[in-house]
């Protein structure tokens, strides 16, 4: 045997010495050598990954026992805050803080049940994170209304709130949402059957009230024995005719006159009114759009011919008037008359230029406030040392942009109020000067400030907590008054605010709702 063999002989010898006993052993002594570096790679990777998930779990937990144990103690302070005092301002002012869903603990809403003081209800009605329970019990709270209202407008469903609200029995609650254009068709014809009458004249004035409906309403109040009532009736355009008819035989002016001024008037009735011995029944004929073109002419060149300052008064001031008949004006020698003919969005450029010569101080103030009156005559009024008549300049939307830009320095609030609220002046200035005027100590500033529609929301956020009701009202009013604003001005303490603020809700979109 040579040495070759030999050493084979040994090899295997050696490799049958150390083969394994085991049936695990044996799957792996036999298993391809090539393999087992992917194989260490992967338990690698899988002890890395096992320790990588151990250690997160781990710090997971960690984090939320130290979460809840913040948690825990930001709860036992909110607790304590509570308790410090039970005055009704503390309470309230710790609700408008904590107005994010989930900031006022369970035990403090619990203690809210107890709770008397109707401000401090009002508050716990409208904070956003009251429960849905608490939140049905308050809708239909006994007490003060105020609290219901808060309760229902913390709603998220602007059609399911507006349902509940009808379900009032505040008149004047029903007689907002009768009477807003906004208020669904539905709604509408729930309040139809109301027996006050004051909510059914406001139904059928509504445009989104069914026609059929509103006749049936109009010829219900018909009957009725309110004086009042039956004058809206005879001014309602939708009236039906046989009633108009029979409400233009009346004896009574002010029902023959709502009757010439309705759209609705037949014009059989309407030639037979232009022959009134009332001046005010014939100018109601001729500005109703029913009334022939010919007869409304007719109507107005009779009265300007009267020698009675009062009747050319009627003329003068009507925004229907022809320009002949205008220019005719002109040249009467009463003052308030041309002060009238000044003032009128009818009056043509050559008139405004003689009368901005006329000695009559009231007329050159009309001639200033016209959008009529052509720019050289602005630029000249502007440099008047009255600040009525610059007032007008600066609030005439014929006014340039130079001219606006001068008087937006102005030392005269109301000067610089007026170019805040033209459409001509440049938003950044408008801003500027809305911004100064916020502050200011006259209450009819603050009042035109928070009815801007151009006043940032933050100052109207701002204006809505002034201490003067007719400022928070102007606020309640604006269109660009926040959804959040709105809400807290519904609950106000003020009758005429909180009306104001729910006419502006109802008002407002579905989306802005659910913010």
């Amino acid at each position: 045997m040579d040495g070759k063999a030999k050493d084979k002989k040994k090899q295997e010898e050696i490799k049958w010495d150390t083969k394994p006993s085991s049936i695990f052993g044996w799957f792996l002594w036999t298993f391809d050598q090539r393999y087992w570096k992917a194989i260490i790679w992967v338990v690698a990777f899988c002890i890395a990954v096992a320790a990588a998930l151990g250690t997160y779990l781990l710090y997971t937990l960690r984090g939320i026992e130290i979460t809840n144990k913040v948690t825990k103690k930001i709860k036992d302070e909110k607790i304590e805050l509570w308790k410090r005092s039970e005055d009704a301002e503390w309470k309230i002012a710790l609700l408008n803080i904590w107005n994010e869903p989930g900031d006022v603990p369970e035990e403090i809403w619990e203690k809210t049940k107890k709770e008397k003081n109707p401000e401090v209800l009002i508050a716990v009605a409208a904070n956003p994170g009251l429960p849905p329970d608490y939140k049905k019990r308050m809708t239909w709270y006994e007490g003060d209304i105020r609290v219901r209202i808060a309760a229902i407008l913390n709603r998220r469903d602007r059609e399911k709130a507006l349902e509940m609200l009808a379900k009032f029995e505040d008149k004047d609650v029903l007689s907002e949402l009768a009477e807003n254009p906004n208020t669904p068709e539905k709604i509408l014809e729930k309040l139809a059957v109301s027996e006050d009458e004051w909510v059914l004249r406001r139904v059928a004035e509504n445009p989104n009230t069914p026609e059929k409906t509103k006749v049936e309403i109009l010829e219900e109040l018909a009957k009725s024995k309110d004086y009042y009532v039956i004058r809206e009736v005879a001014g309602n355009p939708n009236t039906p005719e046989r009633i108009l008819e029979k409400l233009a035989e009346s004896k009574d002016y002010y029902l023959i006159r709502e009757v010439a001024g309705n759209p609705k008037t037949p014009e059989i009735i309407l030639e037979k009114l232009a022959k009134s011995e009332i001046e005010w029944v014939r100018l109601e004929v001729a500005e109703n759009p029913n009334t022939p073109e010919k007869t409304k002419v007719e109507i107005m060149e009779e009265l300007a011919k009267s020698k009675d300052e009062w009747v050319q008064r009627l003329v003068a001031g009507n925004r229907k008037t022809p320009e002949k008949i205008l220019e005719k004006l002109a040249e009467s020698i009463f003052i308030d008359v041309l002060r009238l003919v000044a003032k009128n969005p009818n009056t043509p450029e050559r008139i405004l230029e003689k009368l901005a010569e006329s000695k009559g101080y009231y007329v050159i103030y009309e001639v200033a406030g016209n959008p009529n009156t052509p720019e050289r005559i602005l630029e000249k009024l502007a440099e008047s040392k009255d600040d009525y008549v610059i007032r007008e300049v600066a609030g005439n939307p014929k006014t340039p942009e130079i001219i606006l830009e001068k008087l937006a320095k102005s030392e005269n609030e109301w000067v610089r109020l007026e170019v805040a609220e033209n459409p001509k002046a440049p938003e950044k200035t408008k801003a500027k000067i809305l911004e100064k005027l916020v502050k200011s100590e006259k209450t009819a500033i603050r009042m035109k400030v928070a009815s801007n529609k151009n006043t940032p929301t933050e100052l109207l956020d701002k204006l809505s907590k002034n201490s003067n009701e007719d400022v928070r009202r102007k606020v309640a009013k604006n269109s660009s008054a926040p959804f959040k604003t709105l809400k807290r001005l519904a609950v106000d303490k003020d009758f005429f605010v909180r009306k104001a603020a729910i006419s502006s809700i109802i008002s407002r979109p579905a989306k802005e709702w659910k913010q």
